[in-house]
């Protein structure tokens, strides 16, 4: 596969084993209602009482093994306005959401770890809290180290956390 396969491939959404590709565009993974209905698709049936407590999703992003190329760029959720976040659909197999799309702003501060290895990210998507930082922007990038496409293997777990 070339870079420009690698750029342009679209997900399969009928295929359970295609790979999700790197996404190279800054974005929040969920808008705060759409965090909500993930929470109630998960746990329908006790939705209502957790909800009236402080809920919060965090990511944990497992990489199989070190990160050459494309690594996630996280930037500083403080130096983002959330009313210039644009809030997007997005559709994975049996879920339609929103996230949030991160227009550049040069007061982002965005920053990545070199030759990232596997123990070394989670991050917060959503709080329910009024707090300084309620979700991550995050993206990947090329560092041009690679002609070919990398290979970049993760495990991506969200969890809900309440109270």
């Amino acid at each position: 596969m070339t870079e420009s396969d690698f750029l342009s491939k679209t997900l399969d959404l009928h295929n359970p084993i295609d790979k999700i590709l790197p996404a190279m565009y800054p974005h929040v993974d969920q808008t705060p209602s759409s965090a909500i209905n993930h929470a109630k698709r998960h746990l329908s049936n006790e939705i209502d009482g957790l909800l009236k407590q402080r809920f919060r999703i965090i990511n944990v992003w497992r990489l199989l093994k070190e990160v050459k190329n494309w690594p996630l760029a996280v930037c500083d959720a403080r130096t983002v306005k959330e009313e210039n976040l644009l809030a997007t659909d997005y559709v994975r197999r049996g879920f339609i959401g929103k996230s949030y799309f991160v227009p550049h702003d040069p007061q982002h501060k965005w920053h990545y770890l070199c030759r990232q290895q596997p123990d070394e990210v989670m991050f917060k998507i959503h709080d329910s809290l009024d707090v300084e930082s309620k979700w991550c922007p995050h993206a990947s990038f090329s560092l041009g180290e690679e002609e070919k496409p990398p290979s970049r293997e993760s495990i991506e777990v969200r969890a809900l956390v309440f109270g």
